[in-house]
């Protein structure tokens, strides 16, 4: 009789902590779309735009770098900004990729 407690408490907490996930499974599909719909209308141009200043950054960079070969200081702030540049486009293709993967890693639950 007492293992028959035991099994009935086990078999109503696996019950409740388990209806709530077969409750919500209908809800992955909002959760699904509303990722790909932020990730195509928002994330996705707006990590584009930030590529395409940090490009226009670094091509100012190299202006500044090739135009001003007899001043040091310039030349100097030119080599700077090509480097900003460059970091720049490091770090809007390392966002793309978490992106990517935060998107996979989500869409697949």
């Amino acid at each position: 009789m007492q293992a028959v407690k035991i099994f009935l408490k086990k078999l109503i907490i696996a019950v409740f902590a388990f209806v709530p996930v077969l409750g919500f499974a209908d809800g992955i599909t909002e959760v699904n779309m509303l990722v790909n719909n932020i990730s195509a209308f928002i994330l996705k141009p707006l990590i584009f735009l930030m590529f395409a200043v940090a490009t226009l950054v670094f091509i100012w960079g190299v202006q500044g770098f090739i135009g001003s070969a007899d001043d040091p200081e310039a030349r100097g702030k030119g080599a700077q900004q090509m480097i900003w540049g460059i970091v720049g486009m490091v770090i809007m293709i390392a966002a793309l990729a978490l992106k990517t993967i935060i998107e996979n890693t989500v869409t697949k639950l």
